[in-house]
C-alpha cells in the first residue's frame, strides 16, 4: 500500500488459483477502484460443478464486480494462489487496509459505496 511514491503496508496476499491473469479463476489486472466496502459478508458460487459457499467473510472491498480485497479466516498459505479470483489476505491484514482504504464507513455503519464524484474509493493497481 503506497501514499504517492511511499510505501505504508506491505504483505503477503493469495491471488487467484489461475494467478493474475485474464482467466477464469485468476485475479483481474489492471487500474481500479474500491467501489464498496463492508465488514462482512457471505460469498458463494460453483466451481467444477459444485457449489460453494462462505458466511461471514470479513473485510470486505469489491473493487471490480465480485472481484475484492478480503479477510480469509479459512486458510494460512498466503503468498499462494488459493482464491476464485479474490485477493486474499490474513484477517488482521485485512482489516489494516479496510481501515486505511476509501470510501470510510461512517460510524455505525455496516458497509458503504462509493458516490461519483463526491466519495471516491481508493485506487489500486494489480499487475503481474
Amino acid at each position: 500500500a503506497y501514499e504517492g511514491d511511499k510505501p505504508v503496508y506491505v504483505t503477503a496476499m493469495s491471488p487467484g488459483v489461475d494467478g493474475i491473469a485474464n482467466r477464469a479463476h485468476a485475479t483481474a489486472r489492471g487500474r481500479h477502484n474500491v467501489d464498496w466496502k463492508m465488514f462482512s459478508g457471505d460469498m458463494s458460487g460453483r466451481d467444477k460443478g459444485k457449489d460453494w459457499f462462505v458466511d461471514e467473510v470479513p473485510w470486505v472491498q469489491y473493487y471490480k464486480g465480485n472481484y475484492a480485497f478480503h479477510g480469509a479466516w479459512w486458510h494460512n498459505d498466503f503468498g499462494r494462489p488459493k482464491s476464485h479470483g479474490c485477493v486474499n489476505l490474513s484477517p488482521p491484514d485485512a482489516h489494516f487496509l479496510f481501515q486505511w482504504m476509501d470510501p470510510a464507513i461512517p460510524e455505525g455503519w455496516y458497509a458503504v459505496s462509493v458516490y461519483y464524484p463526491h466519495v471516491v474509493g481508493t485506487k489500486i493497481l494489480i499487475r503481474h
